[in-house]
């Protein structure tokens, strides 16, 4: 099972393309499944940055700034 926050579907596809790469013989079927009250709905990817950027240092602001953490409120 693979979990993605956020729910992102651009994620999962990518995750499973390259696991059914991977496997010898590939998958012969797969399910996705989103639960409801997901946690990132109540946040939003800069205030997940913010909290980031908190706990290291400057040097990596930058790239903190680049990432995208699936929040649906933004």
């Amino acid at each position: 099972m693979q979990r993605n926050g956020g729910g992102s579907v651009r994620d999962a596809l990518r995750e499973i393309l390259s696991l059914d790469y991977l496997i010898p013989g590939g998958f012969n079927e797969i399910a996705i499944v989103h639960h409801t009250d997901c946690g990132l709905l109540r946040y939003t990817d800069e205030e997940v940055r913010s909290g980031i950027k908190a706990r290291v240092g400057e040097a990596h602001w930058a790239e903190v700034d680049g990432m995208a953490f699936g929040a649906l409120t933004e």
